[in-house]
């Protein structure tokens, strides 16, 4: 069985993505040639397992949506194993939300845009 950072470091060649060395580059964007959420992000997250049951406390991911809001893009970043997913939105361009998945896949810091405090999240049981 691969182990979870093996898993993600395979994920990332394959999607095609660069290695950063310059510390300048940390936070970098870079694209994808694909408009999905990786699998390794997919499943139930909550700040606490009693928020594993609460619909409006727990952020839903699929390969396509977060809790039913059907993606824009989907961009990687310099910080593997994090992705940054703009969804679709009727006003602008799209709303950017941050993911970074803990090596283990058992946790997800999620931000929601530039000067917002992110969120700690853990994998809710299936």
């Amino acid at each position: 069985m691969i182990g979870g950072a093996a898993l993600l470091a395979a994920w990332a060649a394959l999607a095609g993505a660069p290695e950063f060395t310059d510390p300048s580059f940390k936070g970098t964007p870079f694209p994808f040639d694909h408009r999905a959420i990786p699998a390794a992000y997919h499943g139930t997250w909550a700040r606490t397992p009693a928020d594993c049951r609460r619909a409006g406390q727990r952020l839903r991911i699929t390969r396509t949506t977060l809790n039913d809001r059907r993606i824009a893009e989907v961009n990687g970043y310099s910080d593997h194993p994090a992705i940054f997913v703009r969804l679709r939105h009727a006003r602008n361009r799209g709303l950017g939300i941050g993911l970074d998945i803990s090596l283990d896949g058992q946790w997800l810091r999620r931000s929601d845009g530039f000067g917002s405090e992110p969120v700690l999240l853990h994998r809710c049981p299936r």
